[in-house]
């Protein structure tokens, strides 16, 4: 068996650090992978989980879901752990999604394969838009930020010129259909997509931030006015802790206010991680335009 989970990863500096918010090494990007081979041991069969419930002990003896998400996490620290200054910096798994489909008895070997498409900040993003892009004919780009986060924070905008010269480098190189560039991020990604997806003269047709907010920028030079007759699909999760619903509904009037083609999904069950399951509802909006 072969699993290719999408995982979100969180890297985190221990307290003895100096400097918490150092940027992590410039060597942790797109494009590492790593594969881990597991032979599974009858310890991490259903009956062997959590005893206090007494229904595992019944069922079959294969390879436990619960256990496999522990594998899942196991290899991805492996795969980015000579990027990290270990222990200091640690990796601490954020979200999974996967679909553990064929029954795995002990002595038969998993295969994990980990390959690391974004680097947002100090979260490191797994498989997450690659299939539903492929299946589509799309063409995928994750670059991940030049400092520790996004431009976000004041300062020059070292990130977005860098964007839009990723996208004509690509089109110069593949058929790009200009009607339909999408541009999107979650949390401080998701603040910036707004922010410079409303800027003029970036090839952006198309923003679907998720679970971050609308940028004072935009309101203190007016930028939220080119916001009209733009495509935008914005998604929260009503259990936000970091950016609160109300702060995602304010973003919601003031994009609708301005004119913006909206789009907005808040979902009960979400809190402030990326909704995977939101990939094909995006992209065959994106589609449709």
């Amino acid at each position: 068996m072969r699993a290719r989970p999408h995982r979100d990863d969180s890297i985190q500096s221990r307290p003895e650090s100096a400097d918490p918010c150092a940027t992590m090494s410039p060597d942790l990007k797109p494009g590492i992978r790593y594969r881990y081979r597991y032979t599974v041991s009858e310890t991490k069969t259903v009956p062997n989980l959590y005893p206090e419930f007494g229904e595992f002990r019944e069922m079959p003896e294969v390879f436990a879901t619960g256990f496999l998400v522990g594998l899942l996490e196991g290899a991805c620290q492996l795969a980015i752990k000579p990027y990290l200054d270990w222990p200091r910096e640690q990796s601490l798994g954020t979200h999974v999604n996967f679909s553990h489909l064929a029954a795995t008895p002990p002595g038969l070997t998993v295969t994990v394969d980990c390959e690391v498409l974004a680097v947002d900040g100090r979260r490191v993003v797994g498989e997450t838009w690659l299939r539903e892009a492929r299946s589509r004919g799309m063409l995928l780009l994750a670059p991940t930020s030049r400092s520790r986060t996004w431009s976000i924070m004041g300062g020059p905008d070292v990130d977005g010129d860098a964007r839009g010269e990723m996208v004509e480098a690509v089109a110069a190189r593949h058929p790009v259909d200009r009607g339909r560039v999408l541009l999107t991020g979650m949390s401080d990604g998701a603040t910036y997509a707004l922010l410079l997806g409303l800027r003029e003269g970036l090839p952006f047709t198309h923003l679907a931030p998720a679970c971050g907010v609308l940028h004072p920028f935009l309101l203190a030079d007016g930028g939220i006015a080119r916001a009209r007759g733009r495509p935008v699909y914005l998604v929260h999760g009503a259990l936000d802790w970091m950016f609160p619903v109300p702060a995602a509904r304010l973003a919601r009037d003031m994009l609708a206010a301005a004119g913006a083609r909206l789009v907005h999904r808040e979902i009960e069950d979400l809190s402030h991680t990326y909704p995977r399951d939101e990939n094909p509802r995006i992209l065959d909006w994106l589609m449709a335009a």
